[in-house]
C-alpha cells in the first residue's frame, strides 16, 4: 500500500491509510495506469485540499462527482486500484456521500513499479514496489529514476506486460534474458547485448511498441549475422560499425552478401549506398576493425516469418539467419522446412572460425546468427515462425547434444585441420538419413579436407556428418575420401570417441595393406602423399576388433556406383584383386557398354551418348557381382 505522505509535498500529523468505504467499488471503474510512473499516484482530492497533487479535482461538489471527473480526464486509464487515505482520526461513514472532508482519494497502478531503491540488480526484491521480484502475471512499470534495472547474465527475467516510460531504460546483458506473456510498450530504451561468450534474449507474446536496441558481438573473424529486429537501415549501420577496409578497394568495406547465381560474395561499397533497410532473416558476413558489438535497431518482430525464399542459383547455397532477438531451435527450423532442403545437406551451416561447419543433434542458433541452407532442386521457400524461439545460453550457436560419436581429423604439416563426424543413433540406417547425413559445405576451398560416404547407395556425395545404426559396431566400414594436394604430409586422428567399451577403430589403407589402430590414447597415423589425393577408395574407418581385420578381407559391400555426371560413372571402393568388367544395359534389357579393367580404389568410366532414361550397372569381379540403378539426364 501507498501512504500519501511518501508521494506528496507536505505530511499529516495523523495518517492512517483504509480500505475502500462500502458501495466505493461500485461507483468508481478501473483505470489503466498509462504514462503515470511509479509512486505519483493520481490525486482525486475532494473539498479540502490536504495536498496539492498532480490532479486536483477538489472543486467538485462531491466525491461521485470528482470520481466522475477523474474518469472523464483520464478515460485512457484502467487497471488502477482507488484507495482512500484517512489524514485525520475522523471515523467516515459508510456512505459515498458522507465521507470525511479529511479523506484523500488518489490512485495508483495496480501493477508492481521498478524503484531502484538498492541498486540496478532486476533480481532483487527491494527493488519493487511489492518488495518481490515480478512473476509471469505481474504487469510493471519502469520509471525514470536513478537506477535503471538491468537483467544479468544469471536473471531469468518475466512479466506479463512492460511500460518503459521515457527517458527510463531497461538493459538485458549477455546470458540474462526476459521473457513477456504479454505486451511490451517502450517509451525509453530498451538494450538486449551479447558478449565474448554469451547472448541475452526477448521473448514478447503479445504486441510491442517502441524500438529496442540488440548489441551483436562479434570477434576479430569475419562472422555470419542477419538483424534481429525490424528497420535498421543499412547504410546507418555500416557508418556506425567501425567496419574492416578492404585492403585492395578502398571504399568497399566489412559486410557482404552471398549470390548463389555467380557464386560469389558482394561487399558494401561507399559510392553506392543501398539506402534501404535490413531485410528479415537476409544473412550477412560482417568483420569489425576490433572485437565490440555490431548494433541494430528498431522495431521487435512479433510474428512468423513466412514463404521466405531460397533459391537453387548455381551451387544452391543460401546465406539466412535467425530474424528474432531469440534463440532459434535448429531442429524445429529443419524439421518444419526438410522439404525445401537437398537431402543430402538438411542442416543449417555457421563459420566457426576456421570452416563451414554443420550444426548436428539439438542445437539452438543465437540472436542475429547467419547460416547457410542449400535449396532443393529449383528452389523453395522456408518458415521461421515464433514457436521455434526460446532462451539458451551461447555464444551465436549451441550444442546440446550428447551422441554416441567418434570424430576423424587431419592435419597437415602447417597445422592445417580439418574433421568429419560419424554418429550412432537408433532408427538411422547405412544409407540417407536426412537432416542427420550432412553433405559437405561445398561454397569455399575443399582442396585439403576429409568426407566420409555412405555405406549404402552411394550417390558420390562427400558427408561431412554421417549417422550410423547403433549397432553391429564390430562390423562398420567407413569409406573415407581424402583431398590432398602431392607431397603434403598428413596426420591422422580418431578424436572425441564415444564408442561402447571395448569397441576399437582402425584405419584401414588399401593402398599400402595397413591396418593402424586410432582409438588408443596419443595414436595416429601419419602419411606423406606421393600424388594427388581426391575422392574415396583408398582409406576406410572401421569399428572392430583385431581378430576380425585382415587385409584378404575382400567383398562388395563398400563398393559403391554413381555418376560424377551425365558421362561419367566412378566405382569406387574396389578392393578385390583380378580382373572386372562392367556393363551397361537399358530398362530393355539390351546392352549398351561393357568394359574389362584391373584397377582398384577408383574406376572412372567414360558413358555413352544415350537417351535420358533408367539404366542397370552390373559390375563382375572375382569375389561377386553388383547391380546398380542410375537416372541419366
Amino acid at each position: 500500500m501507498h501512504n500519501a505522505s511518501t508521494q506528496f509535498s507536505g505530511n499529516p500529523t495523523d495518517s492512517n491509510e483504509t480500505s475502500l468505504p462500502p458501495g466505493l467499488s461500485d461507483t468508481v471503474a478501473p483505470f489503466t495506469a498509462l504514462g503515470v510512473g511509479a509512486g505519483t499516484g493520481v490525486d482525486i482530492e475532494w473539498d479540502n485540499v490536504i495536498y496539492s497533487g498532480p490532479y486536483d479535482f477538489s472543486g467538485e461538489a462531491s466525491l461521485a462527482a470528482s470520481i466522475a471527473a477523474a474518469q472523464t480526464a483520464f478515460s485512457d486509464l484502467s487497471n488502477y486500484t482507488i484507495r482512500v487515505n484517512s489524514i485525520a482520526d475522523t471515523a467516515y461513514a459508510t456512505a459515498v456521500g458522507n465521507i470525511p472532508l479529511a479523506l484523500t482519494l488518489y490512485m495508483v497502478p495496480s501493477g508492481l513499479n521498478w524503484t531502484g531503491t538498492t541498486n540496478t540488480d532486476w533480481n532483487t526484491g527491494t527493488n519493487w514496489s511489492s518488495g518481490s521480484v515480478p512473476i509471469s502475471t505481474d504487469d510493471i512499470t519502469i520509471p525514470n529514476v536513478t537506477n535503471k534495472p538491468i537483467v544479468s547474465s544469471s536473471t531469468n527475467a518475466v512479466a506479463n506486460d512492460i511500460i518503459v516510460d521515457a527517458s527510463s531504460s531497461v538493459t538485458v546483458t549477455g546470458g540474462g534474458s526476459l521473457t513477456l506473456a504479454g505486451n511490451l510498450t517502450n517509451n525509453g530504451t530498451l538494450t538486449v547485448s551479447s558478449d565474448a561468450s554469451d547472448s541475452a534474449s526477448l521473448l514478447v507474446s503479445g504486441t510491442s511498441t517502441g524500438n529496442i536496441t540488440y548489441e551483436r558481438y562479434v570477434g576479430t573473424n569475419w562472422h555470419l549475422v542477419t538483424s534481429p529486429i525490424v528497420g535498421q537501415d543499412v547504410d546507418a549501420f555500416v557508418a556506425a560499425s567501425s567496419l574492416v577496409t578492404s585492403p585492395t578497394v578502398a571504399t568497399r568495406r566489412g559486410l557482404g552478401n552471398y549470390n548463389n547465381a555467380v557464386p560469389a560474395w558482394g561487399y558494401y561499397d561507399t559510392t553506392a549506398p543501398v539506402s534501404a533497410n535490413f531485410s528479415s532473416a537476409d544473412g550477412y558476413t560482417v568483420k569489425r576493425t576490433a572485437a565490440g558489438t555490431v548494433d541494430y535497431t528498431g522495431t521487435l518482430k512479433t510474428d512468423d516469418l513466412l514463404a521466405y525464399g531460397i533459391t537453387e542459383g548455381v551451387d544452391g547455397w543460401n546465406l539466412v539467419g535467425n530474424p528474432y532477438p531469440s534463440y532459434m531451435d535448429v531442429n524445429a527450423f529443419l524439421t518444419s522446412n526438410l522439404a525445401s532442403f537437398n537431402p543430402s545437406f538438411a542442416n543449417v551451416y555457421v563459420w566457426n572460425g576456421t570452416a563451414y561447419a554443420p550444426i548436428s543433434g539439438a542445437n539452438y542458433m543465437a540472436p542475429g546468427q547467419g547460416f547457410f541452407v542449400k535449396s532443393a532442386t529449383g528452389g523453395a521457400s522456408i518458415n521461421i515462425t515464433e514457436a521455434m524461439q526460446s532462451h539458451q545460453t551461447a555464444t551465436f550457436y549451441k550444442n546440446t547434444a550428447d551422441d554416441i560419436e567418434m570424430n576423424l581429423s587431419i592435419t597437415d604439416q602447417n597445422n592445417k585441420f580439418r574433421t568429419t563426424k560419424i554418429n550412432f543413433a537408433e532408427g538411422k540406417t547405412i544409407g540417407l538419413d536426412p537432416m542427420f547425413d550432412v553433405g559437405m559445405f561445398t561454397a569455399t576451398d575443399n582442396s585439403f579436407t576429409v568426407y566420409s560416404h555412405l555405406l549404402s547407395d552411394s550417390q558420390g556425395i562427400d558427408f561431412e556428418i554421417q549417422a550410423l545404426p547403433n549397432s553391429d559396431y564390430e562390423s562398420v566400414i567407413i569409406p573415407i575420401g581424402i583431398n590432398a594436394v602431392a607431397g603434403k604430409e598428413i596426420t591422422f586422428k580418431v578424436e572425441d570417441i564415444n564408442l561402447p567399451f571395448g569397441t576399437e577403430v582402425f584405419l584401414e589403407d588399401r593402398e599400402n595393406n595397413t591396418f593402424t589402430r586410432l582409438d588408443e590414447d596419443n595414436s595416429e597415423h601419419t602419411i606423406t602423399v606421393d600424388t594427388s589425393l581426391s575422392g574415396i577408395g583408398r582409406f576406410y574407418l572401421r569399428t572392430s576388433d583385431t581378430s576380425a581385420l585382415s587385409v584378404d578381407d575382400l567383398n562388395l559391400e563398400n563398393v559403391s556406383i554413381y555418376k560424377l555426371d551425365d558421362s561419367t560413372l566412378r566405382i569406387a571402393g574396389l578392393d578385390s584383386p583380378g580382373e572386372k568388367s562392367i556393363a551397361m544395359f537399358d530398362i530393355l534389357g539390351q546392352r549398351i557398354l561393357q568394359e574389362s579393367f584391373n584397377t582398384n580404389g577408383i574406376k572412372d568410366i567414360n558413358l555413352p551418348n544415350v537417351s535420358s532414361g533408367v539404366y542397370i550397372i552390373h559390375l563382375q569381379t572375382e569375389t561377386g557381382n553388383l547391380s546398380k540403378k542410375i537416372i541419366l539426364n
